[in-house]
């Protein structure tokens, strides 16, 4: 550890960093890897694994940050592989840490000499946020999602995004991820006391309410629909004769109106059920994260004005009302229980009428009932598919009902609910069609009579008490004879738009099912033309085209082709212009068609005056054979002489005719289309005046001859 110079009389201490050994005249510089922290060393030691040292060096360094050695006397350090997300804190023997945006998934944090071989990072999950050093149970999750325990690695999006307050910067490790009221799996469940508040997407407390005073208001609006409901049913029965005068005056205005009105309610029911079954269906798949919104904006705002006529009353304060938590299971009770309540006070009221006035028919109420059954099966159906879905979390380590996260699938009350779901199911869903059409397959003979002309056949069905009477006669009095049971198709085209979507666990798969389902029946409704009120039809054809619209809107928005949010906007935008510019044309070109008929059926009564005078003066010395070649060369406007064998039916599409598309040959309407026509009119069908097959010459000319004979 000493030298000396030659001849010198004292040795001197080697400086550290350097070393000597006896009888040495000078002082080696340590090798690289090895060190001298003091003076007069004899000997180098090595430097430790973790650490490097150049020549000559009196102390090791550390290896820095994202660096290691796991060997000792090493002049140098290695990089960690930042391809695989591997980093190192300072002095480190191995890759042992994840750098930002990745975390590991080992239990315990490795110290600086730990094993790090079997160390692996995984990218940050979404909705998670990982800095240097990430493991499992220091994920920070952010405000909007939720996992369920701290070994979990699985973060999901929170329906309610407000309930979801995330990981707190000064929270403990086991701090809850739920904003205060609310709990449960994905913060979905508001504790009682609190009510859900689906603007404020959070729950609120049902104090705010009562100092509001939204709940007295909800009390003074039951008292004064159930005062309304005693009145109107009391006044019912003791105003018998003034209720039937009044009703009789407007029974074609109501009748004509409310189905017009029933159209796009339907159809509204359909698009706003439509976007709760995609939201529901992308929150209840994990893997596709979720969407609060099915459809962009602005077309979104605008379909949130009607929500309410989807008859779903999940966002009323339910469980601040009842002093108790309102979910699923309360929801399914009373969207099937309220409907048979108000079919049996129905039929309550129809017993006492009976019971005062044997001779009251009851025919508008019974039919009023069965409208209100078809208004609501679609979305009461709805709640009873809802039963059945779960939604599994962490490997299928947890099970929820996917409507109400606070039922669990493994419980009984799942079982017990399920059990009620499958009778709910055979009396609404399967149950209500079947009846239909239990009931409208006896008369199938009297609801399309398949006499001579479509006219004769609606006039025999206005003139059938049986059908009148009929309870049903809400199902197909608006729909030509032939299509009888298009009402059932209807109830299955909107089922299938709002109910059976949910047997798909997929968004994507939901919403293909559902453009498939609405472009196959809108060509079919616009082929078939199956309503006798042309602007019912028009108004029918415009809302299929929505329907597939919206469905084309989803499919756009949530694909990867559009990322933009302009993009988005832009899209809703499109979607509201493209609305209103169809409603204008359809109902264009109605209102002209209208016109067009009128102006044909005027030429139709003055051909028929005309025919009829100069049969009349030519009954004395006509014979058939010439009559029939004088019939034949008659002819209206433009159009081909009519050759006296021709029975030319044109149908209740009147922009066409089957055998002249073009223009349409006119023949005399006989009297059995006027009276069809007329009777129709007074039972409130709108009957196209062009639905009419007129008679063949030679059947004119045996009428006439045998009359002035």
């Amino acid at each position: 550890g000493t030298y000396s110079n030659p001849g010198s009389a004292v040795c001197f201490n080697c400086t550290s960093g350097t070393y000597s050994e006896s009888r040495s005249s000078a002082c080696t510089k340590c090798d690289a890897g090895r060190f001298s922290h003091h003076d007069g060393a004899d000997a180098c030691e090595r430097c430790p694994a973790g650490t490097y040292s150049h020549t000559g060096k009196s102390k090791c360094s550390e290896c820095p940050g994202g660096e290691f050695q796991d060997e000792a006397e090493q002049s140098a350090c290695q990089m960690c592989l930042l391809s695989k997300g591997l980093t190192s804190i300072k002095g480190s023997t191995s890759c042992n840490l994840c750098v930002p945006k990745f975390y590991s998934a080992q239990a315990t944090p490795p110290n600086k000499t730990g094993d790090a071989a079997h160390l692996e990072c995984i990218s940050c999950p979404e909705g998670a946020s990982c800095d240097v050093g990430t493991f499992t149970w220091s994920l920070s999750i952010m405000p909007g999602h939720y996992r369920f325990s701290q070994d979990s690695a699985d973060v999901y999006t929170c329906k309610f995004a407000g309930n979801c307050i995330g990981t707190q910067p000064d929270g403990a490790r086991n701090a809850s991820l739920c904003l205060a009221g609310s709990g449960g799996p994905t913060c979905s469940v508001c504790n009682e006391g609190y009510y859900l508040d689906v603007e404020a997407d959070r729950c609120e407390a049902c104090d705010a309410i009562k100092s509001s005073g939204a709940s007295t208001l909800f009390y003074v609006m039951a008292v004064v629909a159930l005062f309304v409901v005693l009145v109107v049913g009391g006044g019912s029965i003791y105003n018998l004769q003034l209720i039937r005068r009044k009703l009789l005056e407007w029974k074609p205005t109501i009748r004509l109106w409310s189905g017009r009105m029933s159209q796009v309610v339907k159809t509204m029911q359909i698009i706003v059920l439509l976007n709760y079954n995609f939201v529901e269906t992308s929150f209840g798949s994990p893997t596709t994260g979720g969407s609060r919104e099915g459809y962009p904006e602005p077309y979104s705002r605008f379909v949130s004005l009607f929500e309410f006529m989807a008859l779903d009353m999940s966002f009323l304060p339910f469980s601040c009302v009842v002093s108790r938590r309102f979910g699923h299971v309360e929801a399914l009770l009373a969207s099937t229980l309220i409907p048979l309540g108000v079919v049996g006070v129905g039929v309550t009221v129809i017993v006492l009428m009976r019971y005062r006035d044997k001779t009251f028919h009851v025919t508008g109420i019974s039919q009023g009932l069965v409208a209100f059954i078809i208004l609501i099966v679609p979305s009461v159906s709805r709640t009873i598919c809802q039963s059945f879905r779960c939604i599994h979390y962490d490997r299928h380590q947890y099970a929820y009902l996917v409507a109400d996260v606070s039922v669990d699938c493994s419980s009984r009350l799942y079982e017990a609910q399920l059990v009620y779901a499958i009778i709910a199911t055979l009396i609404f869903p399967v149950g209500v069609p079947a009846v239909f059409v239990s009931m409208l397959w006896p008369l199938r003979k009297r609801l399309d009579p398949q006499v001579g002309n479509e006219a004769e056949s609606i006039a025999i069905r206005a003139n059938d008490e049986t059908l009148t009477q009929s309870v049903v006669a809400q199902v197909f009095q608006k729909y030509r004879p032939r299509y009888w049971w298009y009402e059932i198709f209807d109830m299955y085209r909107r089922l299938s738009l709002t109910c059976f979507l949910l047997i798909f666990e997929k968004p994507a798969s939901m919403i293909i099912f559902a453009l498939g389902i609405a472009m196959l029946t809108t060509v079919m409704q616009r082929e078939a033309q199956p309503y006798l009120d042309p602007w019912l039809a028009s108004l029918s054809n415009l809302a299929h085209w929505q329907i597939v619209l919206c469905c084309v809107a989803i499919l756009l928005v949530h694909s990867a082709v559009v990322e933009s949010p302009n993009d988005l906007v832009s899209i809703g935008a499109l979607l509201l212009v493209m609305n209103v510019c169809l409603m204008l044309a359809v109902f264009t070109d109605t209102k002209a068609t209208l016109r067009r008929m009128a102006k044909i059926e005027a030429a139709v009564t003055r051909h028929a005056a005309t025919t009829e005078a100069m049969f009349r003066r030519s009954s004395d010395h006509l014979k058939r054979g010439s009559f029939a070649i004088e019939l034949g060369a008659l002819s209206w406007g433009d159009s081909s002489p009519f050759d006296g064998t021709d029975a030319i039916e044109l149908q209740s599409n009147p922009l066409r005719s089957v055998d002249h598309p073009s223009t349409p040959t006119l023949m005399t309407a006989d009297a059995a289309t006027t009276d069809a026509r007329g009777r129709a009119i007074s039972e409130g069908v709108f009957v196209n005046p062009l639905v009419a097959r007129g008679l063949s010459a030679r059947r004119l000319a045996d009428t006439e001859l045998r009359e002035s004979t």
